[in-house]
């Protein structure tokens, strides 16, 4: 009741006015007048509230989508937030997308630009990045001596170790080359100075390539001197065979163990005997190198450069005391293989450095009698000339028998 009384009050002269009209028209037109215009006064009402309803259904729309954006807002707010309480930047996003492809940025890397190479990893290249040949961008940045391309790769979680096709690493490559700044730069961001590079160590492609200066950073840097290869070879191995004296001294004065064996029991001077490297030979005898050490089957490095008819390598040997009359697993002297070999200059040599001419080996035979099955006449005739005795059949009978007792 006071709901209607106060809605009678508030529209108190609206109502008056209504009546006033309706009277009006009653007294001109009567009744039907009256309803006439009740007709169409209720119909002007129905108009304006279907107006107001629709004002209203807009201005709760907008709020609803108003209350809906702030709301979206908040939970993509929440979205960016990290574990760590700190929304995410957008770097993150945009290493899902690289705009540059492998081949491009490895190209980058070597052209030496290292804002660019920085730029390409913040969108997305992988400091990882390998060729057709696994050689990684830091493989190709060190290649090129670009340290500070390298720095940007290495911050970005580029692996200094890691390896090409052929199982070498940046550090090896930096090495055998000579690059001795990219090497010290490699080093001291932690490169492995012993890694295994397919049986190979850095010191070594330093000893093969002969770069000192290389060798005495890697050795300064803990590399290991006597770490051998597949085949049991040292760096000091390398750098003989490659007649790298300059290398072979670092080494051998930084404690390298020059009588160090391959896996066929053969020492370096063994081999430069055997490939008549005269001037490495010399070398090695002045180090301290075992002049008589013997191989697997009992060859010394005489034996070798008799067998090669290598006489300026042979006199330099005996020169310094090597064992003339040394025998191998069989009981073979040099002269007898100089003998075997038809070398009549070289046993020649040997008898007038007072080999013993008439040896034998384990199965009795001296020197004579192998030329002589050998049919090297010449030879023959030489070692009769210096006195070698004739045994004929029965007495190397005799002399196998011998032997054998």
């Amino acid at each position: 009741m006071k709901t209607i009384i106060a809605w009678l009050k508030e529209y108190a002269e609206v109502i008056g006015l209504v009546l006033t009209v309706l009277g009006g028209v009653y007294s001109l037109y009567g009744a039907m007048g009256v309803i006439i215009c009740v007709a169409v006064l209720a119909m002007l009402g129905y108009i304006l509230c279907r107006a107001l309803d629709d004002k209203k259904e807009s201005t709760d729309e907008e709020k609803s989508e108003s209350i809906a954006g702030k709301e979206a807002k908040t939970i993509s707010e929440e979205k960016l937030v990290t574990a760590a309480g700190k929304k995410s930047q957008p770097y993150d996003h945009m290493k899902k997308h690289p705009t540059m492809n492998d081949s491009d940025f490895l190209k980058l890397c070597m052209s030496g630009d290292a804002r660019k190479v920085e730029q390409a990893i913040m969108n997305g290249a992988d400091a990882n990045t390998k060729d057709n040949h696994s050689k990684t961008a830091l493989w190709w940045a060190a290649w090129n001596e670009h340290v500070d391309v390298a720095e940007v790769l290495l911050k970005n979680g580029a692996d200094i170790d890691a390896k090409d096709d052929d199982g070498k690493t940046a550090l090896w490559w930096a090495v055998y080359n000579g690059k001795t700044e990219t090497a010290e730069f490699l080093i001291k961001h932690g490169a492995d100075v012993n890694a295994n590079n397919n049986g190979w160590t850095a010191l070594m492609g330093a000893a093969i390539s002969n770069h000192v200066d290389v060798a005495e950073v890697l050795l300064k840097n803990g590399a290991d001197i006597d770490t051998k290869d597949n085949h049991g070879k040292t760096a000091l191995w390398w750098a003989a065979w490659n007649e790298h004296v300059d290398v072979a001294e670092v080494l051998l004065k930084n404690g390298a163990d020059i009588d160090a064996k391959d896996n066929d029991g053969r020492t370096a001077l063994w081999w430069a005997a055997y490939k008549c490297k005269t001037e490495t030979v010399e070398f090695l005898i002045k180090y301290g190198a075992d002049i008589d050490a013997k191989d697997e089957d009992g060859n010394p490095a005489l034996w070798w450069a008799v067998w090669n008819d290598h006489l300026d390598v042979v006199e330099v040997l005996l020169k310094n005391g090597a064992n003339i009359d040394a025998k191998d697993n069989h009981g073979k002297t040099a002269l007898w293989w100089a003998a075997y070999s038809g070398e009549t200059e070289t046993a020649e040599f040997l008898i007038k450095h007072a080999a013993d001419i008439n040896t034998k080996d384990n199965d009795g035979r001296t020197a004579l009698q192998c030329a002589k099955d050998e049919g090297h006449t010449e030879t023959a005739e030489l070692l009769r000339k210096y006195g070698a005795k004739e045994y004929g059949f029965f007495g190397w009978l005799f002399s196998i028998f011998s032997a054998k007792e």
